[in-house]
Protein backbone atom coordinates (compact mmCIF):
# COMPACT_ATOMS: atom_id res chain seq x y z
CA UNK A 1 0.00 0.00 0.00
CA UNK A 2 2.93 2.63 0.90
CA UNK A 3 4.98 1.66 -2.30
CA UNK A 4 1.42 2.66 -4.51
CA UNK A 5 1.32 6.01 -2.68
CA UNK A 6 5.05 6.80 -3.11
CA UNK A 7 4.33 5.44 -6.98
CA UNK A 8 0.82 7.72 -7.80
CA UNK A 9 3.00 10.56 -5.74
CA UNK A 10 6.10 10.46 -7.76
CA UNK A 11 3.35 9.73 -11.18
CA UNK A 12 2.12 12.99 -10.27
CA UNK A 13 5.05 15.05 -9.80
CA UNK A 14 6.37 13.90 -13.00
CA UNK A 15 3.45 14.57 -14.82
CA UNK A 16 3.27 17.98 -13.30
CA UNK A 17 6.81 19.18 -14.16
CA UNK A 18 5.86 17.54 -17.43
CA UNK A 19 2.88 19.75 -17.79
CA UNK A 20 4.73 22.70 -16.47
CA UNK A 21 8.00 22.59 -18.59
CA UNK A 22 6.86 21.40 -21.95
CA UNK A 23 5.28 24.11 -24.14
CA UNK A 24 2.99 22.47 -26.68
CA UNK A 25 4.92 23.34 -30.57
CA UNK A 26 1.56 23.91 -32.17
CA UNK A 27 1.04 27.72 -33.57
CA UNK A 28 -0.06 29.32 -37.18
CA UNK A 29 3.39 29.81 -38.67
CA UNK A 30 4.04 33.69 -39.42
CA UNK A 31 2.25 36.79 -38.32
CA UNK A 32 -1.67 36.55 -39.95
CA UNK A 33 -2.31 40.24 -40.77
CA UNK A 34 -6.06 40.29 -39.34
CA UNK A 35 -5.98 44.49 -39.51
CA UNK A 36 -7.16 45.40 -43.42
CA UNK A 37 -5.43 48.43 -45.20
CA UNK A 38 -7.18 51.77 -45.63
CA UNK A 39 -7.42 54.12 -48.55
CA UNK A 40 -8.33 57.31 -49.46
CA UNK A 41 -9.10 59.15 -52.51
CA UNK A 42 -8.00 62.84 -51.99
CA UNK A 43 -8.14 64.24 -55.49
CA UNK A 44 -9.96 64.63 -57.35
CA UNK A 45 -12.74 66.41 -54.80
CA UNK A 46 -15.97 64.93 -54.26
CA UNK A 47 -18.79 66.66 -56.22
CA UNK A 48 -16.48 67.84 -58.64
CA UNK A 49 -17.62 68.50 -62.54
CA UNK A 50 -17.23 65.28 -64.04
CA UNK A 51 -13.90 64.12 -65.54
CA UNK A 52 -13.50 63.81 -69.16
CA UNK A 53 -10.39 62.44 -70.92
CA UNK A 54 -7.56 62.18 -68.92
CA UNK A 55 -6.79 62.83 -65.43
CA UNK A 56 -4.96 62.48 -62.06
CA UNK A 57 -5.89 60.51 -59.01
CA UNK A 58 -4.20 61.07 -55.94
CA UNK A 59 -4.95 59.36 -52.07
CA UNK A 60 -3.44 58.29 -49.56
CA UNK A 61 -2.95 54.45 -47.98
CA UNK A 62 -2.02 53.19 -45.02
CA UNK A 63 -1.56 49.55 -43.39
CA UNK A 64 0.51 48.48 -40.09
CA UNK A 65 2.37 45.83 -42.36
CA UNK A 66 3.58 48.21 -44.55
CA UNK A 67 2.09 49.11 -48.14
CA UNK A 68 3.75 46.60 -51.15
CA UNK A 69 1.22 48.01 -53.67
CA UNK A 70 -1.28 50.47 -54.91
CA UNK A 71 -3.85 49.70 -57.62
CA UNK A 72 -6.90 51.16 -59.12
CA UNK A 73 -9.28 49.77 -61.07
CA UNK A 74 -12.86 51.52 -62.21
CA UNK A 75 -16.04 49.65 -62.51
CA UNK A 76 -18.97 50.36 -64.04
CA UNK A 77 -22.16 50.46 -62.12
CA UNK A 78 -24.37 49.60 -64.50
CA UNK A 79 -22.78 46.98 -66.47
CA UNK A 80 -19.95 46.01 -63.85
CA UNK A 81 -17.89 46.71 -66.86
CA UNK A 82 -14.26 47.25 -65.38
CA UNK A 83 -11.19 49.25 -66.79
CA UNK A 84 -7.78 48.51 -67.02
CA UNK A 85 -5.88 48.09 -63.72
CA UNK A 86 -3.73 51.39 -63.45
CA UNK A 87 -0.40 50.81 -60.64
CA UNK A 88 0.02 53.68 -58.44
CA UNK A 89 3.48 55.76 -57.82
CA UNK A 90 5.07 58.47 -55.86
CA UNK A 91 5.70 56.29 -52.48
CA UNK A 92 8.00 53.82 -50.84
CA UNK A 93 7.41 50.62 -50.61
CA UNK A 94 7.12 49.31 -47.31
CA UNK A 95 6.05 52.65 -46.18
CA UNK A 96 2.66 53.51 -44.00
CA UNK A 97 1.01 56.08 -44.59
CA UNK A 98 1.36 56.52 -47.87
CA UNK A 99 0.40 59.44 -50.88
CA UNK A 100 -0.04 58.16 -54.21
CA UNK A 101 -0.47 58.84 -57.57
CA UNK A 102 -2.13 57.45 -60.33
CA UNK A 103 -2.49 59.08 -64.35
CA UNK A 104 -5.27 57.50 -65.59
CA UNK A 105 -5.47 57.40 -69.52
CA UNK A 106 -9.25 57.86 -70.27
CA UNK A 107 -9.85 57.53 -74.14
CA UNK A 108 -13.79 57.53 -74.02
Amino acid sequence: MKKNRIASFALIVLTAVAGLTCRPNIGLGGQIDIVPPEGEITYPDVGETPIRGSFVLKGTASDDDGIESITVVFENIETKARSSVYTAKGFTVGSTPASWTVNVVNEA
